[in-house]
C-alpha cells in the first residue's frame, strides 16, 4: 500500500515527464499552422512515450529519465 508521501514523491517525480512531453507536443502541433508538412499525431507521441518505457524498467527514476531523454 502506498501512502500519502510516497505519492506525492511519485506525483512530483512525472510531473517533469507531463511539462516536458506536453510543451513538445503542442510546439510541433503549432508547426503544422507555419506548414502543413509538419504534421504528427497523437498517436506518434503515445508510441513514443511507450517506447521510452519500454526501454527501462528496473526503477520508476531510470524510467522518468528515459522519457525526459526521449522528449529532449
Amino acid at each position: 500500500m502506498i501512502n500519502q508521501e510516497q505519492f506525492k514523491t511519485l506525483q512530483n517525480t512525472f510531473k517533469d515527464v507531463a511539462k516536458r512531453s506536453s510543451n513538445l507536443y503542442f510546439a510541433v502541433v503549432d508547426l503544422a499552422n507555419i506548414e502543413p508538412v509538419y504534421q504528427f499525431s497523437l498517436e506518434f507521441y503515445i508510441d513514443l512515450f511507450e517506447r521510452s518505457v519500454e526501454k527501462v524498467v528496473a526503477t520508476k527514476f531510470e524510467r522518468v529519465k528515459m522519457i525526459n531523454v526521449m522528449f529532449t
